[in-house]
């Protein structure tokens, strides 16, 4: 059984997005989606570069944090209490690190994981 990496970019290519690569910053590797469309909220159908952390034993851990890489930012950086707090991403300059807490079951972690993300997006 595949977890970590490994694992996170295999789910997210059977859910049909094209293209993941892996990205490794700090230590933590990211699953990089590179043209993610933004499905609802203020940045519906914006195209961003999405970054999605691995744990190294995820599916058993998520992170709590998504990255994203989008011209120009979607948010400015800094913290809107109970809403969002976006602050600089060890990915480089050109991305945000948002903060959020997911919360996943194993049934189909990475669906549940995209499933919450794209929340985010609708709420802001």
């Amino acid at each position: 059984m595949k977890i970590g990496i490994a694992k996170l970019i295999e789910d997210l290519l059977l859910l049909g997005f094209k293209d993941v690569s892996q990205l490794d910053a700090g230590g933590t590797s990211y699953a990089v989606i590179p043209k993610f469309i933004i499905p609802a909220g203020s940045s519906a159908d914006r195209i961003i570069s999405l970054g999605v952390p691995a744990p190294a034993d995820y599916p058993r851990n998520v992170a709590a944090s998504m990255h994203v890489k989008a011209d120009p930012h979607l948010f400015p950086f800094g913290n809107v209490p109970g809403i969002r707090n976006v602050v600089a991403s060890p990915l480089g300059d050109e991305w945000q690190y948002w903060s959020y807490t997911f919360q996943i079951r194993v049934d189909n972690p990475t669906l549940e994981l995209i499933t919450q993300i794209n929340e985010v997006f609708r709420k802001n």
